[in-house]
């Protein structure tokens, strides 16, 4: 399955992005699903440029659990830290794993983990949170 995406965001800052996104998504036979893309983007004032490419494996079956570990790297293009002061084009990563669990056919949990680095500083998170399935 191949996506085409497009995107803009007008940040309440000055700064607003275009972006365009591609990725590819393969079914295989058994339980694991495989996608890969790239997101292109443009931060403006500046026509800041930002690709980040990203990769995902998934296994598991609907109505049971989805076990997903995926992987981003790239540029950004603005990140705002405090009013009037912005990060401009650095290089980030970014690791998170989910673990969606039904405990019957209307509804269950899920566990995400993620962590995030760039140049200016490390952020790790835990999400639990509970999903109604119709």
């Amino acid at each position: 399955v191949a996506t085409l995406g497009l995107g803009y965001y007008d940040a309440k800052d000055e700064h607003s992005d275009r972006s365009v996104l591609l990725s590819a998504l393969y079914y295989f036979d058994s339980p694991f699903i495989l996608e890969v893309g790239a997101r292109f983007n443009r931060s403006n004032p500046g026509s800041v440029d930002a690709t980040r490419y990203f990769g995902a494996i998934n296994w598991g079956q609907v109505k049971n659990r989805f076990i997903t570990l995926k992987y981003e790297s790239g540029a950004e293009g603005y990140q705002l830290m405090a009013p009037q002061i912005a990060m401009v084009d650095f290089d980030s990563d970014e690791i998170t794993f989910v673990w969606r669990e039904w405990v019957n056919d209307d509804y269950g949990f899920n566990v995400r983990l993620q962590h995030y680095s760039n140049p200016f500083y490390d952020r790790d998170g835990v999400e639990l949170s509970l999903f109604l399935d119709f």
